[in-house]
């Protein structure tokens, strides 16, 4: 195992640990309204299981390093979180050895955020690409899953705004990227959504976290779940 890489990330659990922002992100979480969405995301059950994807080389990035200490600190700090399980690509060998030594579980087989909920899970994604967080949501396509599911990530409304942009400027080649994301079931889970900045996002520990927010998805009917494709013009009117 790596003891240099093991021991930065001691050091960033503890500097994590001891910032404001930890502080704010502990308040946030254990008071309403948020508290109040992971208790109905838990439904009776005691725990849920954390998911990680995308978390990139804890040896190089420091926002890796932050992301996974964020993660970590979860578990030791919130009892209603059970397992780590983590998948990157691009994970080296000598990270999953720490990530292992971290308490984590590494997933043999690349899943492409594919993973179903039948309990309660939170995917922990931050600053994913879209296409991604296209990929969860069409696996769980369904009240009862999508009502399990607690997403750590890139908020869903800035992709809409986003995505008004592009089609102000009418850029097609961007577009044609954004259908290729599985754009249809953001746009669809918007109207179910309840989103939650991540506060606190004080420097220096702002670059990992920037543009991050709590997701909860809570569809009570069918007729929320279906799916249409949308124009430039439909964004932009």
């Amino acid at each position: 195992m790596d003891s240099k890489l093991m021991e930065k990330m001691q050091i960033c659990m503890k500097t994590l640990e001891d910032s404001q922002f930890f502080l704010a992100f502990l308040t946030q979480t254990e008071t309403p309204p948020l508290s109040e969405k992971i208790l109905k995301a838990l439904g009776t059950e005691s725990s849920m299981q954390m998911v990680i994807y995308g978390l990139g080389n804890i040896g190089s990035n420091l926002d890796s390093q932050r992301q996974l200490s964020l993660a970590l600190l979860m578990k030791r700090k919130f009892s209603w979180i059970s397992n780590i399980e983590v998948f990157d690509p691009v994970i080296t060998l000598e990270e999953s050895r720490v990530l292992e030594a971290l308490g984590c579980c590494l997933l043999n087989v690349d899943e492409k955020c594919r993973r179903q909920a039948p309990k309660p899970t939170l995917f922990f994604m931050p600053h994913c690409e879209e296409y991604l967080y296209g990929n969860l949501l069409e696996a769980n396509w369904g009240i009862d899953m999508l009502n399990r599911i607690v997403l750590i990530g890139n908020p869903f409304t800035k992709y809409m705004r986003d995505w008004i942009r592009f089609s102000r400027l009418e850029l097609p080649e961007k577009w044609e990227f954004i259908e290729n994301c599985k754009q249809e079931y953001i746009l669809a889970a918007l109207s179910f959504t309840k989103e939650f900045e991540i506060g606190g996002t004080t420097k220096p520990l702002v670059s990992g976290f920037a543009n991050t927010s709590w997701q909860f998805f809570n569809p009570i009917s069918e007729s929320e779940l279906q799916l249409r494709k949308f124009s430039f013009s439909q964004l932009s009117g």
